[in-house]
């Protein structure tokens, strides 16, 4: 069993409650594909869900930084803001331009050649997370 399973063990993770309206939008999408394209076409729902979850976020945040692997503490890094996403999404355009941004899976990425490429050469794949090594 992972180190996050037994530090995840008998916890029940619940989000903050959104407006009546939100909620009742937020209902009707069942899939992580279905609440992205609803937080993109509604960015009332987007700002409640982010704000919702905020809580549950910061919990997993405190749960997670007292893990340790060999008295190693385990590294909490922020999740990645829209502009920094945008901004990087920018810049593999210009290798490669097909690219979309809802091509977001390892299998649909690595269809274009320049870029597994690259993800091979400079990038961390784990099961966990996904760093871009700095490149000088």
């Amino acid at each position: 069993m992972s180190i996050l399973n037994l530090a995840l063990q008998g916890v029940a993770l619940k989000r903050k409650d959104m407006s009546g309206l939100s909620e009742q939008a937020f209902e009707k999408l069942k899939t992580l594909s279905e609440i992205h394209e609803g937080a993109n076409s509604n960015s009332h729902l987007k700002e409640e869900f982010i704000k919702s979850i905020k809580i549950t976020q910061e919990f997993l945040e405190n749960r997670t930084s007292r893990l340790s692997l060999h008295d190693l503490k385990f590294k909490i890094a922020s999740p990645a803001i829209e502009t920094e996403i945008d901004s990087l999404f920018k810049s593999i355009l210009t290798a490669e331009s097909q690219l979309t941004i809802n091509d977001t899976t390892l299998v649909e990425l690595r269809k274009f050649h320049k870029l597994k490429e690259f993800i091979d050469t400079h990038c961390q794949i784990r099961q966990y997370s996904f760093q871009i090594c700095q490149i000088e």
